[in-house]
């Protein structure tokens, strides 16, 4: 229930206030927990927050009878009546960046297995493909966030969060040319099957979205294109963090 996050915030807020430390509220998943966010920032207080594609868009009671156990997440995916102002709070600053929470399940075994009910499957699920689409079907293209409010929330002000920025979430001299290519205008519909996944399902599975990553480069390789993952295993890195530096307090007022 909406409550808990709630009075979870408000204690964290406290705690925040009183000692002057940085608090940072992670897969925000209500406007009422947004609310408290918007208030403490305009109090000053160092205080951030991100929300997931899911509770952005999905409407908890709905996708949980299509979806059931499939669904399943912590915090779980709330009314669309708290979903949908969830938007103006990315656009005015309010919540800070988006997240993924991916955290996908084997359907044989976590999800499905044999006596497992939505009590006992686990809760998690993938996000890490549908994020970019999503935002930019859902939020871009339908006129709720701008084209550079998006680069923000998907990429800059996580990388000045965790002390990545500027090597990370820029364009500078210098930076790590990590690079999405979006094509803004291409229509298509989720099938969890035919997705990088292995875990084979999506709470956005059967929809219909405008907007879609058509090559990814790491550090100026490419390693997707084509609806597939195109460089070799082991190109990750270790990044540690580079600085302290904290997102201001910022909220914009809109007419």
């Amino acid at each position: 229930m909406v409550l808990a996050e709630k009075t979870a915030i408000e204690l964290c807020i406290s705690f925040a206030e009183y000692s002057g430390a940085r608090m940072h509220v992670v897969h925000l998943s209500s406007n009422t927990g947004a609310e408290l966010i918007r208030a403490a920032k305009l109090r000053g207080l160092p205080v951030t927050a991100e929300t997931c594609p899911h509770y952005l868009t999905l409407d908890g009671p709905s996708v949980m009878d299509t979806c059931g156990s499939f669904a399943k997440i912590a915090p779980p995916i709330r009314a669309i009546a708290e979903g949908d102002p969830m938007w103006e709070k990315l656009a005015t600053g309010v919540l800070d960046f988006v997240a993924t929470d991916h955290a996908p399940y084997e359907i044989a075994t976590e999800k499905k297995a044999t006596g497992m009910d939505i009590w006992t499957s686990f809760p998690g699920m993938p996000g890490v493909e549908t994020m970019v689409p999503v935002m930019v079907s859902e939020g871009y293209r339908k006129g709720r966030i701008s084209l550079s409010k998006l680069v923000e929330v998907l990429s800059t002000n996580a990388a000045v969060h965790y002390g990545l920025y500027p090597r990370k979430g820029s364009m500078r001299l210098g930076a790590d040319a990590d690079l999405t290519f979006i094509d803004l205008n291409k229509t298509w519909t989720v099938d969890a099957p035919a997705m990088e996944s292995k875990c084979g399902y999506s709470p956005f599975q059967g929809m219909t979205l405008t907007g879609k990553v058509v090559k990814t480069m790491l550090r100026g390789r490419l390693v997707y294109a084509d609806d597939a993952v195109c460089g070799g295993e082991g190109q990750g890195q270790f990044i540690p963090r580079q600085t302290i530096s904290s997102l201001p307090p910022t909220v914009i007022f809109r007419k």
